[in-house]
């Protein structure tokens, strides 16, 4: 539920309009509770500065230092006291609201965690293919380029960061190239 705005607050106004706009993947969760903050996944969270007692500040701080990129913190209300890495997430909310403001925060905070998910996608494909490619050479295969680039769909040039990888951390591995053959 990356894609989740979570309503902790009491201001109906706000609650009407993200209910109106039905943005697409969006998912809209009222927090009843204030142990939803910290139980439900979101992307986004309007909440309610009487919410914010310093133990559930401490707790979103946490969630703001574990570096999760689309976690985004809206404030309604006079800001408490905030720790510096829960200030970097937080934004303070307008007093008057539009369909345009808040559809402009929602794609903002839903696009963050696209770009997080790609980024993480994208890892875990290089990890993969290091770590397939260090088992084929430990084996004393061959490891043919021009079938690496297809079978990854990548550029040499990224192949030979990833034998960079290689050649770091394992020195010892044996990793040659053959102009002839291309591997």
């Amino acid at each position: 539920m990356e894609n989740t705005v979570l309503l902790a607050t009491a201001n109906a106004e706000l609650r009407t309009l993200i209910s109106s706009l039905a943005i697409k993947g969006v998912h809209v969760h009222e927090a009843t509770l204030k142990s939803d903050l910290l139980a439900v996944p979101y992307c986004l969270a309007y909440v309610d500065a009487e919410r914010l007692d310093d133990g559930m500040v401490d707790a979103l701080s946490e969630m703001a230092s574990d570096g999760d990129p689309g976690f985004r913190l809206i404030v309604l209300g006079t800001v408490p006291t905030i720790p510096d890495q829960l200030k970097a997430i937080t934004e303070v909310a307008p007093y008057v609201w539009s369909k345009k403001i808040i559809a402009k925060q929602i794609s903002a905070a839903t696009a963050l965690t696209r770009g997080q998910l790609k980024r993480e996608r994208q890892f875990h494909e290089r990890v993969h293919r290091i770590i397939r490619i260090y088992h084929d050479l430990r084996e004393g295969k061959v490891v043919e380029i021009d079938r690496i680039l297809g079978l990854y769909g990548m550029t040499e040039r990224t192949l030979r960061r990833d034998l960079k990888v290689l050649r770091d951390l394992f020195p010892d591995l044996p990793i040659m190239y053959d102009r002839k053959f291309r591997s």
